[in-house]
């Protein structure tokens, strides 16, 4: 499963699709996603702003419920976040 703006992503959801390789799209919200417990091998954020931190991990423990044991969250962002004051003191805090 790969995470990333929904606008941004659709297209290479779709040339996956047509080339064999499953692929998801989901939008993380305040709710459960609609997929079962334990079903990705890797879950991917691409781009990834995502605020993991708020809510006690809320987010981030939703990922672990649906990660296969020994799965991978792989997270990546472009390197001019790392020049964004708000991400700068997210990173700072922990």
């Amino acid at each position: 499963m790969s995470f990333a703006p929904k606008d941004e992503h659709e297209a290479q959801v779709q040339f996956a699709l047509e080339r064999g390789i499953p692929a998801v799209s989901a939008v993380m919200g305040t709710q459960r996603l609609p997929f079962p417990s334990k079903v990705f091998d890797v879950i991917h954020c691409a781009r990834c702003r995502v605020p993991w931190h708020i809510d006690d991990g809320i987010l981030l423990l939703e990922l672990n419920r649906l990660l296969r044991p020994g799965g991978y969250f792989v997270w990546s962002a472009t390197p001019v976040y790392q020049k964004l004051k708000d991400d700068v003191d997210i990173w700072n805090e922990r």
